[in-house]
């Protein structure tokens, strides 16, 4: 669903923006490469936080064409913001997206575990992402909304011999309408614009993944 911001979103977006995000920025020029970007805000809130190249990615062509139109609105007069197509699993489209972008140092995601059907694209696309680029860890924030759990990713990646550390995360506070309205842009009441709150009974969780070390 390429208008709806799934609560996990809001994690990420917290994530990048504490105190420490100096360990995931340190010099500001860092390349970031988002995958499942939906709307683009975790994307869009990077282009604030480096100077450096991110791309934006889906796999889903009314959500690019949707994040095409959030980069324009958001960096009309920046050239390293880019939005790509890219399916899980797909090779050549993956090629063609480290063309476009001269290093990639950050690989994050937000809500992207919800099928089972999808997980074993979807590591294999950060597998060949953390074997081919600077980034040494993909960092995937989870809120717990289908049948789908830790462990069924943690079993998916131990086959496809990927690392997978998962943490617990405390779910941020409630947006109240008027936070909403007062942080809106002016989405003519698009409730979409509020980022959603994260129930306490929830399973909220960071899954912090990289390659073996040899």
């Amino acid at each position: 669903v390429p208008r709806v911001l799934w609560p996990a979103l809001r994690l990420l977006c917290d994530l990048l923006l504490a105190d420490d995000r100096d360990k995931i920025f340190p010099t500001g020029d860092e390349g970031v490469l988002e995958l499942g970007s939906g709307v683009g805000l975790c994307g869009l809130l990077c282009g604030h936080l480096t100077r450096g190249p991110v791309v934006l990615t889906d796999g889903d062509e009314g959500s690019v064409g949707v994040l095409r139109r959030n980069v324009e609105l958001n960096f009309p007069h920046r050239d390293n913001v880019l939005v790509r197509k890219l399916p899980w699993g797909d090779e050549a489209a993956l090629q063609e997206v480290f063309k476009d972008v001269s290093r990639v140092d950050v690989l994050v995601g937000a809500d992207l575990i919800y099928e089972p059907a999808a997980l074993p694209a979807l590591l294999r696309t950060v597998r060949a992402c953390l074997a081919t680029t600077a980034a040494r860890r993909f960092l995937l924030t989870f809120v717990q909304r289908s049948m789908v759990g830790v462990d069924d990713v943690r079993q998916v990646a131990e086959t496809l011999n990927v690392v997978c550390d998962v943490r617990e995360l405390v779910p941020p506070p409630a947006t109240t309408p008027d936070d909403a309205s007062s942080s809106s842009s002016g989405g003519e009441g698009d409730s979409s614009s509020a980022l959603p709150a994260v129930s306490i009974n929830q399973l909220a969780r960071l899954f912090v993944f990289s390659l073996p070390t040899t």
